[in-house]
């Protein structure tokens, strides 16, 4: 349980401060409409989420450093809209 709590902590660092769920949230949405299995949109950063993300990076021919960043957030909605653009 203390791992688990301590995993969460260290993947939840976005920007220079800790991510609000908020934040998962969209990035769990926006990859659950992308096709990529982040789990429940919980606000929770776990291995769902890290898996999708994951995923998403190696299909755009990226690595995933593992950090929900801002950067991750933006390229998910990149994706996304470009996604809804050629539906």
């Amino acid at each position: 349980m203390y791992r688990l709590v301590v995993c969460n902590l260290l993947f939840s660092i976005l920007f220079s401060g800790i991510a609000l769920s908020a934040q998962i949230d969209e990035a769990q949405t926006l990859l659950n409409r992308l096709g990529y299995n982040a789990g429940p949109v919980d606000g929770a950063y776990g291995a769902k989420t890290r898996k999708a993300l994951e995923r998403f990076y190696y299909d755009i021919g990226r690595s995933f450093d593992g950090n929900l960043d801002q950067n991750d957030l933006k390229n998910c909605t990149t994706n996304f809209q470009i996604y809804q653009v050629l539906r």
